[in-house]
C-alpha cells in the first residue's frame, strides 16, 4: 500500500483490516507484522489457506490428498515461495510447525495416455511426446508423426524466448498488446504475422483438438494467448524439478497463521459489508467492516482494508462503496475456471503393483476423470493409499450436477476402463474404501483465475487499482495465475 502508508494516522497507530485468510491475506498480514502495523484478518471459514487445502482421510501416514494447490516448481520465479518456507522454519524453531519439502514427481514411466479407447504406455511417462498416429487421431498426413509438445513449441516458442530474455514484465506487456485479444485456439489456427510462423502455417482444427486433449483440458484453448503462454512458461521443461510439502500443503498456511497469531484472526467471519467513514478518529477516512461470525454480527473500523478474496466473492458483498465503472466491470467479468477433484482411498496402491507401475506423476485420459494424479508422498509403501482425479473448466462443470455417489461410481468405472487388462474386472471397485470431493466453484474460494481474450488488456489494471482506502489482493492480480508465488509478488508490490 503506497502513498500515505505511515504506521500512524495522526497520534493513532495505523490499522488494516484483511478480508480473507488464504495465502494472499496471510502474506499481507506477515508483511504488515514485519513493519509493525496493526492488522486483523477476517476468515469466512473455520480454517485458513483458501485454495491450499489438504484433505486427511485419517491420521494414518500418507492418507491425504491435496484438494487445492499440490506442487511448487523449483524455478527462479518461485524462489519467493521457498524463501517464505525457510523464513517460517526459522521462526518455528524446534516446533512441529516446521515445513519439510519432498520431491514431487510430475511424470514417471508408468503414466498412461488413454484416448479414443486406446491406452498408450508412453515409456518415458511424457504424454506430451504422443503423436496423433499413436492414438489414431485423424489429422492431415504431415502432422501424424509430430509429438504434441513439438507442435506446441513451434507455435509459442518465439514468445517464450522473448519472456525468458526479458525484461519479463516489459516483454509480457508487449505480448499483451499484440495478442491478448485472441483466443489461443484462434492464435494456433491463424497465427499473427509476427508470431515467427508464416500465415499459412496455422494448424487445422483437428490438430488443435489433438493438442488440447493431450496437453490440456476441454475448452482451455478458448482462453487468451497470454494465459496459455504463462501456463507453459510456469510449468517449464518436463524434466524440471518440483517440490511438495510432506504431510500436506496445508502446513504452509497453518505455519503462516501461527506466526500471524490466531488472536489476529477471526474465524467463521463472513464479511458482508464495507462502509467508508470519516470522523475525528479517521480524518483521512476509514472503512467499517461488517461480518457475520460465530458470535453474531461483528463490526470493526480500520484506516485501510485489503480484500484478499476472489472477484466472485467481492461481487456478492451485500453492500460496499460504489466502485468505479472500470473496477465494477473487472470484478463482474474476470474469468475463473471451475475445478473438480476427487480423492480416492484404496486398500492398497494398485497403480504401483501393475505392469509399468506409476510411481507418482499423472495419467491423462479423454474420460470424465481426465487426469489421474498419483501423489508423491508414500511412494512404494505397503497398505492403504490415495490417488485423485482432477478436471478443469468444462471437464469440471460436467461433474457438478451429479450426487457424490454418482460421482464416485463414474470415477470407479473410468478407472476400470483405464486399467482394463492390467487388473481383474471389478478389482478397483473392491479395493475402494472412501472418497472425498473438492468442488471449488461451489465455495467462496471459487476456481483458478484464467483470463479470457482481452481481459489482461482491458480488465487487469482496473482490477488491481485501489478504491479509496480499499485495496485488492489475489491470484487474479498476478501475471502468474494459480501459483502461490504470484500472490506473494503482487502483495510485495502493493
Amino acid at each position: 500500500m503506497s502513498g500515505d502508508s505511515s504506521k500512524h494516522e495522526g497520534s493513532r497507530q495505523l490499522t488494516v483490516g484483511i478480508v480473507g485468510g488464504g495465502i494472499a491475506g496471510l502474506y499481507t498480514a506477515l508483511l504488515l507484522r514485519r513493519e509493525g502495523v496493526n492488522f486483523h484478518v477476517f476468515e469466512g471459514s473455520g480454517i485458513v489457506g483458501g485454495r491450499i487445502r489438504t484433505h486427511y482421510f485419517s491420521q494414518e501416514k500418507d492418507q491425504y490428498f491435496e484438494a487445492g494447490a499440490m506442487r511448487i516448481p523449483y524455478s527462479k520465479f518461485h524462489e519467493i515461495t521457498f524463501d517464505l518456507i525457510k523464513y517460517l522454519n526459522v521462526k518455528a524453531g524446534s516446533s512441529d510447525r516446521k515445513i519439510e519439502l519432498i520431491n514431487y514427481v510430475l511424470n514417471t514411466k508408468g503414466n498412461h495416455l488413454y484416448v479414443n479407447n486406446l491406452r498408450i504406455d508412453t515409456g518415458s511417462g511424457l504424454v506430451d511426446n504422443t503423436t496423433p498416429a499413436q492414438i489414431k487421431w485423424d489429422v492431415p498426413a504431415k502432422y501424424k508423426n509430430i509429438p504434441a509438445r513439438e507442435l506446441m513449441l513451434k507455435a509459442i516458442g518465439p514468445y517464450l524466448e522473448r519472456l525468458k530474455k526479458g525484461p519479463f514484465e516489459e516483454e509480457f506487456c508487449n505480448i499483451i498488446r499484440e495478442v491478448d485479444n485472441l483466443s489461443f485456439r484462434y492464435f494456433l489456427q491463424y497465427p499473427p504475422k509476427n508470431a515467427g510462423r508464416t500465415e499459412n502455417e496455422g494448424y487445422p482444427p483437428s490438430v488443435i483438438d489433438f493438442m488440447e486433449t493431450v496437453l490440456s483440458q476441454t475448452n482451455q484453448y478458448m482462453l487468451s494467448v497470454p494465459e496459455l503462454l504463462m501456463q507453459n512458461l510456469d510449468f517449464g521443461e518436463p524434466e524440471s524439478e518440483w517440490k511438495t510439502i510432506n504431510h500436506g500443503m496445508s502446513r504452509l498456511p497453518e505455519a503462516m497463521a501461527a506466526l500471524v497469531t490466531h488472536d489476529k484472526i477471526t474465524y467463521g467471519a463472513r464479511v458482508n459489508s464495507l462502509e467508508l467513514v470519516k470522523s475525528e478518529d479517521y480524518p483521512n477516512g476509514g472503512v467499517i467492516v461488517s461480518a457475520v461470525g460465530y458470535n453474531g454480527q461483528l463490526k470493526m473500523t480500520f484506516d485501510k482494508v485489503v480484500l484478499a478474496i476472489p472477484p466472485a466473492a467481492i461481487k456478492m458483498l451485500i453492500s460496499h462503496p460504489p466502485w468505479s465503472p472500470e473496477k465494477d466491470m473487472a470484478i463482474r467479468s474476470v474469468h475463473s475456471e471451475a475445478l473438480f477433484k476427487m480423492g480416492m482411498r484404496f486398500k492398497r496402491r494398485f497403480w504401483e503393483n501393475v505392469e509399468n507401475p506409476s510411481m507418482g506423476g499423472q495419467s491423462t485420459t479423454d474420460l470424465p476423470i481426465r487426469w489421474v494424479v498419483f501423489p508423491s508422498n508414500g511412494l512404494g509403501s505397503d497398505g492403504t493409499g490415495v490417488l485423485l482425479v482432477y478436471a478443469w473448466m468444462t471437464d469440471a462443470t460436467t461433474w457438478l450436477p451429479l450426487t457424490p455417489i454418482e460421482r464416485r461410481q463414474l470415477a470407479i468405472n473410468n478407472l476400470e476402463q483405464l486399467y482394463s487388462g492390467l487388473l481383474k474386472k471389478g478389482e478397483i471397485t473392491s479395493l475402494l474404501m472412501e472418497t472425498s470431493d473438492a468442488i471449488w466453484s461451489q465455495s467462496t474460494a471459487t476456481g483458478d483465475a484464467m483470463f479470457l481474450p482481452g481481459q489482461f488488456l482491458n480488465r487487469f489494471d482496473a482490477a488491481r487499482k485501489p478504491e479509496d482506502n480499499i485495496y485488492f489482493a489475489g491470484e487474479h492480480l498476478s501475471f502468474h495465475h494459480t501459483w502461490i508465488s504470484g500472490l506473494q509478488v503482487r502483495q510485495i508490490r502493493q
